[in-house]
């Protein structure tokens, strides 16, 4: 199967497996080019939280009875939040792409980073959002999926620009919902070590094993400069 056939065949369909048997049976299937089909299959899930083994859709939901789910299960019910997405994306980017995690700066090719700001806001609420990135190339991508308004992926001139593109785009939608934000704090993270997480049994774990690499609170300080 040629490249540009392989393209139509998987417009056709929306199926990780035929995106790793595309790039299996034809090498001229780009590494690039499977993670855009990747993006473009996870951009058709759902956002919801699974409550008893059953999927919600939706924002307005229940979320004090969230709880982290697992890339199995993320795979099997085509839903979750950003952190689920992301959970995800580190697994198949690790095994599929067999791409290098890193929590320092995206220096070398072939490495990708799982991100997590946190802001303190009026509200109290203290939001979040988890996304990738990775380099490739040379070239420094953003990969999106849970957030809808800005789903794909996007190339950046530096990390350094796409933590600030993410921090900008957070302020501007908390604005949006007459919620300002404050203090801030970026950290990179690694896969969690269990599933089935509390909010802030998840907040915690992220929060204590990550790297700081951007913050205004005083209390988490730079460890690591982007």
């Amino acid at each position: 199967m040629n490249t540009s056939n392989a393209l139509k065949a998987y417009k056709k369909q929306n199926d990780l497996a035929l995106i790793t048997k595309l790039y299996r049976s034809n090498k001229k299937v780009s590494k690039q080019d499977r993670i855009l089909m990747f993006n473009k299959m996870l951009n058709k899930y759902n956002y919801g939280i699974i409550i008893d083994g059953k999927p919600y859709i939706g924002y307005d939901l229940e979320f004090s009875k969230y709880k982290t789910i697992s890339p199995e299960d993320f795979s099997k019910y085509q839903t979750g939040v950003c952190w689920d997405y992301v959970e995800y994306e580190a697994y198949y980017f690790t095994n599929e792409l067999e791409m290098k995690l890193t929590k320092y700066k995206l220096k070398e090719d072939n490495t990708y980073s799982m991100y997590y700001m946190q802001h303190i806001d009026r509200d109290g609420d203290m939001p979040t959002h988890t996304w990738l990135g990775y380099k490739l190339d040379s070239k420094i991508y953003s990969f999106e999926s849970s957030w809808r308004s800005i789903q794909g992926v996007k190339e950046h001139k530096t990390e350094k620009d796409m933590i600030k593109y993410y921090l900008q785009e957070q302020v501007k939608y908390q604005e949006s919902n007459n919620n300002p934000l404050g203090n801030y704090v970026v950290l990179k993270y690694s896969q969690m070590p269990k599933y089935n997480l509390t909010p802030e049994e998840y907040m915690d774990i992220v929060l204590d094993r990550g790297t700081v690499i951007d913050s205004t609170i005083k209390n988490y300080p730079v460890t690591v400069k982007i």
